[in-house]
């Protein structure tokens, strides 16, 4: 009867342990977002990384990894991107077409 208890355990570890680990990649991607038109302000506004980690106080390798979708942006600093170049935040992380600031 023990054996039977230690694999009916093992069983529900394993499924757990898949559960966890789905889970956990999920949020991954959900939490790792990827914001393509940071680049293109950027660079329509003939800006340097350098200039925009100079304007957002931190590191230009910091501001790369926003860029590149490595490292997750602050909410605070996307607003004070957003302010810079005159667009809203929901044109700026693809939420719309529009880049017009709600007023």
């Amino acid at each position: 009867m023990n054996t039977i208890y230690t694999k009916f355990n093992g069983i529900k570890w394993y499924l757990f342990n898949c559960y966890y680990n789905t889970i956990r990649y999920h949020c991954q991607e959900v939490i790792f977002m990827y914001f393509p038109r940071i680049k293109d302000l950027r660079t329509d506004a003939d800006l340097t990384q350098q200039q925009v980690a100079d304007l957002l106080h931190c590191n230009r390798q910091v501001y790369a990894r926003y860029e590149n979708g490595l490292r997750d942006i602050p909410v605070d600093l996307l607003m004070a991107l957003a302010d810079y170049c005159g667009v809203s935040l929901d044109y700026l992380t693809g939420r719309t077409d529009d880049s017009s600031p709600r007023r």
